[in-house]
């Protein structure tokens, strides 16, 4: 269901509700629906008629686009893309259109823009927690926060926590291994120390755990406790 789900851009939890599903599990030859929009196939076809490109300093949002992956696809940060949009979020609409710096100015603004947002969240992680989230219909302040709450925003070389769960996002080897998701641009295996596939491997494991139905229960499958459930709640609706 996740290559699915990748392939028409659309989310799991999409996915299971147009197609009465009560889990992400599907079988070979299974009909599934995807809903289609007027909206959406008119802005793809306004959008590719458009001949914008890497040499105008252009670039026009598609569906399911997000600052991340346009950054990756660039080869900018974030970070710069913001401060050249003058941005104050990371969220975008289809159609809308991006400057894309040149090397010289990528540097400049880079070097003026801070590595966080007004929140405390890394501003490079933004992105990842918010296609994830979308892919998996989870909200990206979730992410955000079991990220926080659970290394303090760590990326690399993360301790392990005295029951054994490991990496950014403190997965237990064994639970990782069950969601493990690759992001988008990754290829390979799911590396439960990078921490994109982390942030990815979190929302699959909070999707198939029913967050869509019960948040609560659903981040209290990540971690036994109320108190945990509570403190990731709390610091979602801050950020």
């Amino acid at each position: 269901m996740w290559s699915i789900a990748t392939q028409y851009k659309i989310s799991i939890v999409n996915l299971e509700k147009w197609n009465n599903l009560k889990s992400d599990k599907i079988f070979p030859n299974q009909i599934l629906h995807i809903v289609s929009t007027p909206l959406i196939g008119g802005l793809l076809k306004d959008v590719k008629s458009k001949p914008i490109g890497e040499k105008t300093g252009h670039y026009i949002v598609l569906p399911g686009d997000t600052l991340w992956n346009i950054g990756v696809r660039k080869g900018i940060s974030v970070q710069a893309l913001m401060a050249a949009n003058h941005l104050r979020t990371t969220l975008l609409l289809p159609g809308e259109q991006l400057r894309i710096p040149s090397s010289s100015r990528v540097n400049e603004l880079s070097s003026r823009q801070g590595s966080v947002d007004t929140h405390g969240v890394p501003v490079d992680l933004l992105s990842a927690y918010e296609d994830a989230g979308q892919r998996f219909g989870i909200p990206w302040t979730v992410l955000a926060a079991i990220h926080k709450v659970e290394t303090d925003f760590c990326t690399t070389n993360c301790p392990d926590s005295y029951a054994g769960a490991v990496g950014p996002m403190q997965f237990l080897p064994q639970t990782f291994a069950m969601y493990a998701t690759l992001a988008p641009w990754h290829t390979g295996t799911a590396d439960i120390e990078n921490v994109y596939d982390a942030i990815y491997t979190a929302a699959h494991m909070l999707a198939a755990n029913g967050f869509a139905r019960n948040p609560f229960a659903a981040i209290f499958s990540y971690n036994h406790s109320d108190s945990y459930v509570e403190s990731v709640l709390s610091l979602a609706r801050q950020f």
